[in-house]
């Protein structure tokens, strides 16, 4: 039985699509860093080399309830 769920598991692993990878930037307006991340960092990170491989993409944490 487990040879055939690691069978499985092998053949949906190699079928599936990669996921791409991000740069994930959790951000609140009440930090300091990540205001000075957003003036500084932000505006250019698009047009680094970087940026290729791992796009940027912020999460505000400004909201009533935990995503």
């Amino acid at each position: 039985m487990k040879k055939l769920i690691l069978t499985i598991a092998l053949v949906l692993t190699m079928t599936t699509t990669a996921m791409a990878a991000e740069f994930l930037m959790f951000s609140m307006a009440s930090c300091g860093y990540c205001q000075k991340f957003l003036t500084e960092v932000a505006p250019t990170y698009a047009d680094s080399d970087a940026a290729k491989l791992l796009p940027l993409r912020i999460i505000s944490m400004d909201r009533k309830s935990a995503p």
